[in-house]
């Protein structure tokens, strides 16, 4: 589309086939300049004969011959919806009027987004309907992008017939297919009934608002002699865009909700704060009486429970950082401080009136990261977010394609089950037994 600015009408987009495979018409001196571009730029050009460039400018003066002909149609309901190339909406049949069709032909083909909906919505077998396949690649090469970012099998792709190959032989060839392919969609209705319980995370791009501005009291929670120059980091970000920072040190081990209120109420004016910014899971050293327990997850349910004694009912806001694998190829630094996300969960479920979110940071907060965090504190309508250089990421469940998928853990050792008193629980526990697991724990059910 950058390239094509300088053509005006004399070159359109008129197909996104795939990942890489795009479609440019317009007038032909326009074509074999931007031909000669791409091959000197190592990519692969090459023209196709039409006696016309349809989704172009070209287009334009086919309009009354095309609605005129086709005036005489009127579209009813289909049985089997589909998806629009052109607008990506699925359609029921009755907007497939005269102008429909020439806006079709005059518009972007958008075949990528269209397999990409289908996908989404479980469809696993892609067949192309044509004397000769021409999309079949580009299908693949979508819906093996697809995969890699849901994490799930790439669904199939088939053709039907091919140039010089389509006689009575070949339609033999496809009534052994089609049995094969029948069978195999037996197959499948009968495990769809969970194929749609399967959920990944993902974090996704979030749209960054403009410029934003912190008024009133923020109070800045650090742990004593840990993190200190993300605490100043944070603090400059809260004061240069207008708001008031007041840092508090925890000393370390402090995780009793009486202590902390104490604290609290010590260092500000419970009804004159305006936010509550935490730093304090970034303490990872374990507790002295309870080694398997960070002393961030402790001191942050204290204070959950300290600010509801101190009556200060401004949202918090729980930060780490290297908590979450948010970005592509990024890995867990600090699995530690995780714990901190599960527990916040359950605080915003808990306490939805006073609730902010979860940030995880980067390592260093420059600048423009602190105006990302203000931006997220400020309120960007996201609870769950990563800051990176790219940008802000929000945290979202993305469904995963059971197609391909096979169950190969084997339990080892201790399995514990939780809410393991019902049937279900059973059922899983005689699993598990069968699958080596040599001790198994349940408990009931209990409030977090």
């Amino acid at each position: 589309e950058e390239r094509l600015v300088r053509f005006g009408e004399r070159a359109a987009l008129a197909a996104v086939n795939g990942p890489s495979a795009t479609v440019v018409s317009g007038e032909p001196a326009a074509l074999e300049e931007l031909k000669a571009e791409f091959e000197a730029a190592g990519a692969r050009a090459r023209m196709v004969a039409v006696d016309y460039a349809s989704h172009s400018a070209q287009v334009d003066r086919l309009e009354e011959e095309i609605t005129t002909v086709l005036a005489g149609i009127s579209p009813r309901r289909g049985r089997v919806p589909m998806v629009s190339a052109m607008t990506g909406e699925t359609l029921t049949g009755e907007e497939l009027d005269a102008g429909y069709w020439y806006r079709s032909l005059r518009a972007t083909v958008h075949y990528d987004r269209a397999v990409r909906a289908l996908a989404g919505r479980g469809h696993q077998v892609f067949v192309e309907v044509t004397p000769h396949p021409v999309l079949m690649g580009a299908m693949n090469d979508t819906l093996v992008d697809l995969a890699q970012e849901t994490g799930g099998e790439p669904a199939a792709v088939c053709g039907t017939l091919r140039r010089d190959d389509g006689g009575a032989e070949d339609a033999g060839q496809l009534g052994a297919v089609l049995p094969a392919l029948a069978s195999w969609r037996r197959r499948e209705q009968d495990r769809s009934a969970t194929a749609d319980w399967r959920y990944r995370t993902v974090w996704s791009p979030v749209a960054e608002p403009d410029a934003r501005v912190l008024t009133g009291t923020w109070m800045l929670l650090a742990p004593a002699g840990c993190a200190e120059e993300l605490r100043h980091q944070c603090a400059a970000a809260l004061m240069a865009r207008g708001a008031e920072a007041v840092v508090a040190e925890v000393p370390a081990g402090t995780v009793d909700r009486a202590e902390l209120t104490a604290l609290l109420i010590g260092a500000v004016d419970p009804s004159a704060v305006s936010g509550v910014l935490s730093l304090l899971a970034l303490d990872e050293a374990p507790l002295a009486d309870h080694p398997t327990v960070p002393g961030g997850l402790a001191v942050t349910l204290g204070l959950v429970q300290a600010l509801g004694d101190a009556g200060i009912e401004a949202p918090l806001w729980i930060a780490t950082r290297g908590a979450v694998a948010a970005g592509r190829g990024e890995k867990l630094s600090h699995p530690v401080q995780a714990q901190v996300w599960g527990l916040g969960r359950v605080v915003g479920l808990e306490h939805p009136e006073r609730w902010g979110g979860l940030v995880d940071l980067p390592k260093t907060l420059d600048e423009r990261a602190g105006g990302r965090l203000v931006a997220v504190l400020a309120g960007c309508k996201e609870n769950e977010v990563a800051i990176r250089a790219a940008g802000i990421l929000g945290r979202r469940l993305a469904h995963v394609s059971g197609r391909g998928t096979q169950e190969s853990w084997s339990p080892r050792g201790t399995v514990l089950v939780t809410g393991g008193t019902g049937a279900i629980a059973g059922h899983v526990s005689q699993w598990l037994a069968g699958r080596g697991a040599e001790r198994l724990v349940l408990t009931g059910r209990s409030r977090p």
